[in-house]
């Protein structure tokens, strides 16, 4: 049974309830290039209308995956977490809500300017390894980062500064020929620096990290249901979570993961999360097996563009073999101008349906075959929707969202908004929040209000 004979959770235990096993869809397989993992049927709980859940997490991405995880260590089968699987057709034809993790590669580092964001990732790269290990799941590739600025550029210090405080293993190189010499897959320009970090820096296979998250979740008990959550509604001293299929939840606390959709979700009819959704378009260049063996060494970037007339930053992984058998070299960047398609979930979905930006794609093309890696020899080039979610204060919002209530007696929680950064720091975001939750009040070494969820009143169109 996905139950255990007792559990104590103060102030309240648990009562008994009746458990069903039903079959659910197991998680996307597996990239070529990965081992395969193949999950076993996942049981799903339900529960009586008097026996609720102590906490629900909703959103089964980077951070729910993550939050799930540490929650399941304190609850066990006492723990449901919910969110729809990745879609298996054509997003042209898929009805439901989409995310940016379904991807091969993101980028980890802990070199930032930002300190905050720097200790969430230092913490999060940390347990890569014992996360790999305890789930047997590769999702990490060390291969090293480099951050690539033409000087003056006082954020490239700033980061090198706060890298070292983390313990970051790095390099500054303020020669544009040494860099050319290390770095011979690039090209780069006279006045050019970087910063090369090493240790665990490189990238992470996100569609694996949650395949492990939810792996050792579910292994802890935690009970795992592949649908998408309708509703959230506060109800005296708990919340009733409706499914896309009809299923009713019912949970003292709920800690809402949903992304980019997170603002929907939260109940509340006057306010909204102040959460801006940004499009970015993402552009994966196909190359053959001898251009893959020959970029081996190439680290990941991030490469500021001062100068580039719609592009202020680019970011890269190297070659990485995609679900369809490719082996593609992945470059994003951020606009000078973004453009905000989280006004509702009908733009997000035509945004996401619509196959990315074509002056976007453009820029990247020019940028990646004409300026950083003018010798690459490219199969075909392709492109993909992605968006962003930032937050007022450009941290994630890690908080209760009940209303007028403490978090003691709250009933909502969020952990959303990775402004861009999230990805290799989620299991950090997701073991803040589930602290929080579980103890009704902040429990880290960062200041609180670094974290506080920002509302704003909701329009009346």
């Amino acid at each position: 049974m996905c139950m255990r004979d007792s559990f104590q959770l103060s102030p309240h235990t648990r009562p008994p309830h009746v458990v069903l096993f039903l079959y659910m869809a197991p998680p996307p397989p597996a990239a070529a290039d990965q081992e395969e993992h193949p999950a076993p049927p996942l049981p799903l709980l339900l529960p009586s209308s008097t026996s609720p859940f102590p906490v629900i997490v909703i959103g089964l991405g980077l951070v729910g995956s993550a939050a799930a995880r540490h929650l399941s260590a304190a609850l066990g089968s006492s723990l449901l977490a919910i969110g729809p699987p990745e879609p298996s057709i054509s997003w042209a034809d898929y009805n439901g809500p989409f995310a940016s993790h379904y991807d091969q590669g993101r980028l980890a580092r802990i070199s930032d300017p930002d300190p905050v964001w720097a200790a969430m990732a230092a913490r999060s790269m940390a347990r890569y390894s014992a996360l790999e290990q305890a789930s047997g799941i590769r999702f990490h590739e060390a291969i090293g980062s480099l951050r690539v600025s033409p000087l003056p550029d006082g954020s490239l210090y700033q980061s090198l500064q706060v890298g070292r405080q983390q313990g970051a293993q790095q390099e500054l190189i303020e020669d544009h020929n040494v860099l050319q010499e290390k770095f011979p897959c690039f090209r780069f320009e006279t006045g050019d620096a970087a910063i090369m970090e090493r240790g665990a820096a490189g990238y992470i296979n996100p569609r694996n990290m949650v395949s492990a998250q939810l792996a050792l979740a579910q292994k802890n008990g935690a009970c795992i249901v592949h649908e998408g959550v309708r509703e959230i509604v506060p109800i005296g001293y708990g919340v009733r979570i409706v499914t896309w299929k009809g299923q009713i939840f019912w949970a003292r606390k709920a800690l809402v993961c949903a992304g980019i959709y997170s603002k929907f979700l939260l109940p509340g009819r006057t306010r909204v999360l102040d959460l801006t959704v940004h499009a970015r378009t993402v552009l994966l260049a196909e190359v053959g097996s001898e251009e893959a063996e020959r970029l081996r060494t190439m680290p990941t970037f991030i490469w500021h563009l001062p100068k580039n007339p719609y592009l202020n930053w680019a970011y890269g992984c190297p070659p990485v073999k995609y679900p369809d058998g490719r082996l593609a070299l992945k470059v994003g960047g951020t606009a000078w101008e973004a453009v905000d398609v989280g006004h509702c979930e009908a733009d997000l979905d035509s945004w996401f349906k619509g196959g990315g930006d074509k002056a976007e794609r453009a820029a990247l093309e020019d940028v990646l075959l004409r300026q950083l890696m003018p010798g690459l020899q490219t199969r075909s080039l392709s492109c993909k929707p992605c968006a962003v979610s930032f937050t007022a204060h450009g941290r994630p919002y890690i908080d209760s969202v009940d209303g007028e209530r403490p978090a003691s007696t709250a009933r909502v929680f969020v952990a959303a908004g990775g402004c861009g950064a999230a990805a290799k720091s989620a299991d950090e975001i997701g073991r803040m929040a589930a602290l929080l939750v579980l103890n009704g009040r902040w429990v880290s070494d960062m200041d609180p209000m670094m974290f506080r969820a920002v509302f704003k009143t909701k329009s009346s169109k």
